[in-house]
């Protein structure tokens, strides 16, 4: 039997890039290795470009509240499953109304990292995280959760760092919209504590404001706008300073020694945690706290090579082969 998966990931200005790159890796696995037809919706404003970096995956972009994206979209009987990566901010109570007729038709709900307000409907629930998922008190779920080392999905290229890495340079990533601003004051931070001669390789994300860089002689700011070769600046840097996020955990499957931080206050603390208990990066407490410890980084080589030890040996699978292993047995019972 030939089966169609809808995928609705959130995308854009104030959203990013973490939800389409993790469900364009997770559909490109299912079409590999399931065999199944795939229709791809990135929803949100702007969006632009950003889905040219996904190699042969068509996706259509749409705007507007998604639960009548996939009202228009998801006739009763049209797909087996219907995968959704949804920021939860954007999603409505409505959006449970418009799936409960798809569940009873027999269509299978699959969210990726959480669905709020939604739990008692999802069949599978996939998180790319080490973390088993939490939920609200009293909040029933009764589907399958998925979680662990392996869960991640990582639009990245081949894992073997070129042998010889720029020991000067340091790649900045701030998030697909830097929703915080930090690159409107913390290039001036980094210039005031990383080593003189340093090169900064700064990623401006697609839906960012363009960063103001200090006057400075004593190192080069280099600014990549939405770049296509970010998985090659992430081979060839030194070191990585990145917020917390997708992009953090394609450097340490490259092995590449990295600062990570949250400019979310405490949102991200559990995580942060574990990564600092690894020991499979530097964990800093804020912008200023990882410039100060990305400085001391830059000229402690032993640290360097352990942590990118640690890193790659911590993810060895990061392509979605869990996630096409799940699907294909949620669909053989479906």
């Amino acid at each position: 039997m030939s089966h169609s998966i809808l995928f609705v990931a959130h995308a854009g200005r104030g959203v990013g890039l973490g939800h389409l790159t993790r469900s364009a890796v997770a559909a490109r696995s299912a079409i590999r290795r399931v065999g199944v037809q795939v229709d791809f919706v990135a929803v949100g404003e702007e969006i632009g470009e950003a889905t040219e970096n996904f190699g042969d995956l068509a996706i259509r972009t749409m705007s507007g509240p998604v639960d009548e994206i996939i009202n228009e979209l998801a006739a009763p009987g049209r797909y087996s499953a219907i995968c959704l990566d949804l920021c939860p901010q954007l999603v409505s109570q409505k959006l449970t109304d418009i799936l409960e007729p798809l569940c009873r038709d027999g269509c299978q709900i699959i969210a990726i990292d959480s669905l709020q307000g939604c739990e008692d409907l999802i069949d599978l629930l996939y998180v790319p995280s080490c973390f088993s998922p939490t939920y609200p008190s009293g909040q029933y779920f009764g589907g399958r959760a998925v979680f662990g080392w392996d869960a991640y999905l990582l639009n990245i290229g081949s894992r073997n760092p070129v042998a010889t890495r720029d020991s000067d340079s340091v790649l900045v990533l701030t998030g697909g919209s830097d929703t915080t601003g930090l690159g409107q004051y913390w290039p001036e931070t980094l210039a005031s504590c990383l080593p003189k001669n340093s090169r900064v390789n700064w990623v401006t994300g697609p839906f960012s404001e363009s960063p103001i860089f200090p006057q400075t002689k004593k190192m080069n700011f280099v600014e990549h706008v939405a770049p296509s070769n970010l998985n090659t600046l992430m081979r060839d840097t030194g070191i990585a300073i990145t917020v917390f996020g997708v992009s953090f955990f394609e450097l340490i499957a490259y092995g590449i020694p990295t600062v990570v931080f949250s400019p979310y206050g405490d949102r991200d603390a559990r995580e942060l945690n574990e990564i600092e208990r690894h020991g499979i990066a530097v964990v800093a407490n804020n912008a200023n706290d990882a410039a100060h410890k990305a400085a001391r980084l830059m000229i402690d080589l032993e640290s360097q090579s352990i942590l990118s030890a640690r890193g790659r040996d911590r993810i060895t699978s990061f392509d979605g082969q869990l996630f096409a292993q799940e699907l294909e047995q949620l669909l053989a019972v479906s």
